[in-house]
């Protein structure tokens, strides 16, 4: 082969090793400065993360954290025994019941089988409400209002209860 040949042939294996290169230096210039600019802002970050959870720490009532710590020591025992699943199953059930809450005296309820008559709230829709749509019957009574039911009227809420 010729000079010329061989100097071609050197060429192309160089450019070609050259685009095989893993990184080149400027890319690994920028990722360096990339992953140290990520770092510092992390670091920024984290500072104020602990300084945010130390604060919402301090803010917690002291019977809150023997409340949870007393949780987690029940789920660790149960959880030694195999039946974690069933502690806290049984422990949401609990957390639900104990927060329903109850209605002061003239409160009404957005569910009208809680409400004095079945009675339901203005702009709530019923079953009979829907079939009245269906066959397009308009205004079609209650059937509880014959009794004291239908919906519940402006003026059948005390205000005073409301305050």
């Amino acid at each position: 082969m010729e000079e010329s040949n061989w100097r071609l042939l050197l060429d192309i294996a160089g450019a070609v090793l050259y685009e095989l290169q893993p990184i080149r230096t400027s890319d690994a210039v920028k990722l360096y400065n990339f992953v140290m600019a990520f770092i510092r802002a992390i670091w920024q970050e984290g500072w104020l993360l602990i300084k945010n959870v130390f604060v919402i720490i301090t803010e917690i009532k002291v019977s809150t954290i023997l409340f949870l710590v007393g949780w987690f020591i029940g789920w660790y025992l149960f959880l030694i025994y195999e039946v974690a699943q069933l502690y806290i199953i049984v422990t949401m059930f609990v957390g639900i019941f104990t927060n329903l809450g109850t209605r002061k005296d003239g409160e009404l309820s957005a569910y009208s089988v809680f409400n004095d008559g079945h009675r339901s709230l203005l702009g709530s829709m019923t079953a009979d409400d829907i079939d009245a749509d269906i066959r397009n019957i308009r205004g079609m009574r209650h059937p509880s209002a014959e009794n004291g039911g239908g919906f519940v009227q402006f003026d059948d809420i005390d205000m005073r209860a409301l305050n």
